[in-house]
């Protein structure tokens, strides 16, 4: 512990107030009203060491309180930057120079209108769509064979009208949610102790691993997650919800985080480490074995978000791959998200979060005795929801099973492998660090990257590109086999033209902003989500 606080004090590197954290309720729907004072049990664990109450009192006697948990650390020597905020810039529709409209009351036909015209209006509205069944998307939508994908829409549709927020009205919802986190246990903790839930997609995952750490941590007034530069959004996500603070760890060319960097970055508020499998921005897996062995020694949680890999590392050696290990088969690792609707190939809203321990999994629910309308229990964040993702996963991977996930990951590998060759071949570009799977970004000190994407982007790609480094990334799927050599071919024509330096757009994953993207663009993108108009030119 002594270590820890010298650790703390000799922290020099500058940082940045993090809002989110600036207040921190207490921890609701954990136990009922009158067990509000009772101590958290001492079953809580983590693993084998103390969890929880013990690790509490522990950093509580450190004396280590103030404004510690609002600080995101930098860089060394990087200078602090406040919000964007200057006002437009070439080709941005600025939310500050926009004139806010309210919702339009066009709204609900007087009469209703005639199945075959509402069938052509479905229909119309997915004109402008990327056109992924032609394999001409490198990310949002992960596709499976023809005949997997139609098995698994029969089975959503099958109970898309069905509650998942009564299991007792619908026994359905419990028997193929608890079948399928049965199914990714075996995959991702192989002989270890696992506590699931089903989830409608990795964010929520996130977010109830965090309030499980933070209720679980309840002598902590300002707790704090560290977590990877490249940690996806969720994370912050789920810190500003639960008013967490982040302590944000830099990560260098390699890809992955730095143990040593993330030990600096703990404190006696540190109730989790963040870690991925992989991350996201760049396919590479952080190191799970050394941050895991981090987390023992301080005695705090550590969540891997495995939402891209879980359900693919695991089989990498049908690629002639070894493995990486990072679940909860780890000693040290206490959570880990697996989505279904990656590569899992199963339907869009299924994900599944295992825990360590029973304790941890039940800090994660909300439970309410209060209400007029009787109890109400909920695993998830949020209430009514189909049946349909969950029979979905489960048709997705009983359809599969263990040979069928093999076969896939041999054939997806080959597929980004040529992929890679052809890219790196084609011009003066490299991989960002290391992948380990499908997923991977590709980057040049040469070319002008955002051009380069939206070269293919006016040939009827979608591709997602990335600032830091500038880059181009992909998620390599099946249905890719057979489109990658068209693709390196258009890459090939885009090269040839003239690729001026246009700083013309910026973009994330799934979100295009033209010009230089800032707080208030992102947020007109997203009104403009809730008014786009569509409707009100054809009711």
């Amino acid at each position: 512990m002594g270590r820890s606080r010298a650790v703390a004090a000799r922290r020099a590197a500058p940082v940045r107030v993090q809002l989110a954290a600036l207040l921190r309720p207490a921890p609701l729907g954990i136990l009922p009203p009158d067990d509000a004072r009772r101590p958290v049990a001492p079953a809580l664990r983590h693993r084998r060491l103390g969890r929880c109450q013990h690790v509490a009192r522990r950093r509580l006697r450190a004396g280590q309180t103030g404004l510690e948990h609002v600080l995101r650390l930098l860089p060394a020597g990087q200078r602090v930057a406040a919000p964007d905020t200057a006002g437009p810039r070439a080709g941005v529709d600025s939310a500050a120079n926009r004139v806010r409209q309210p919702v339009s009351t066009t709204g609900l036909p007087a009469e209703g209108l005639p199945p075959e015209r509402v069938h052509e209006l479905v229909a119309a509205a997915g004109a402008d769509d990327a056109d992924w069944r032609a394999g001409r998307s490198w990310s949002l939508v992960y596709d499976s064979p023809d005949w997997h994908a139609d098995l698994v829409a029969r089975a959503v549709a099958t109970y898309a009208n069905e509650n998942s927020l009564s299991h007792t009205a619908f026994p359905s919802a419990g028997r193929f949610e608890s079948a399928v986190v049965s199914m990714v246990a075996s995959v991702v903790a192989p002989g270890a102790d696992a506590f699931g839930s089903f989830t409608s997609g990795g964010t929520e995952s996130i977010l109830l691993a965090v309030k499980a750490y933070r209720d679980c941590a309840p002598d902590i007034d300002r707790p704090e997650l560290a977590l990877p530069a490249t940690a996806h959004p969720a994370f912050g996500k789920a810190a500003h919800y639960l008013r967490v603070g982040v302590r944000e760890v830099p990560v260098g060319a390699s890809g992955a985080v730095d143990p040593g960097d993330v030990r600096a970055a703990l404190t006696p508020q540190t109730i989790a480490i963040a870690a991925s499998a992989p991350n996201f921005p760049f396919g590479v897996v952080d190191p799970i074995p050394e941050l895991a062995a981090l987390a023992r020694e301080h005695d705090i949680g550590l969540h891997v978000d495995a939402a891209m890999g879980g359900l693919f590392l695991p089989f990498l050696d049908a690629a002639g791959v070894t493995p990486p290990r990072f679940g909860l088969d780890v000693d040290g690792v206490t959570s880990v998200s697996v989505d279904l609707h990656k590569y899992g190939y199963g339907p869009k809203g299924g994900s599944v979060v295992l825990f360590g321990t029973d304790e941890l999994r039940r800090a994660s629910y909300y439970i309410s005795l209060g209400w007029p309308g009787g109890a109400y229990a909920s695993a998830t964040s949020g209430g009514t929801r189909p049946v349909g993702p969950a029979a979905g996963a489960f048709a997705a991977m009983a359809a599969l099973g263990r040979a069928g996930y093999r076969r896939l990951v041999a054939d997806v590998m080959t597929t980004a492998r040529t992929l890679q060759d052809g890219l790196l071949e084609s011009g003066p570009m490299r991989l960002v660090g290391r992948p380990a799977m499908s997923v991977f970004a590709v980057t040049s000190d040469e070319l002008a990257m955002t051009a380069f994407a939206r070269g293919l982007e006016s040939r009827g790609w979608w591709i997602d590109a990335q600032t830091e480094p500038p880059a181009i990334h992909f998620v390599v799927f099946p249905r890719h086999a057979t489109v990658v050599a068209a693709f390196l071919a258009d890459v090939a024509a885009v090269l040839a033209g003239s690729l001026e330096d246009r700083a013309d757009g910026s973009s994330s994953y799934g979100v295009m902003v033209r010009g230089v993207a800032n707080i208030q663009t992102l947020r007109d993108y997203l009104d403009r989500r809730f008014d786009d108009g569509w409707w009100d030119q054809r009711a």
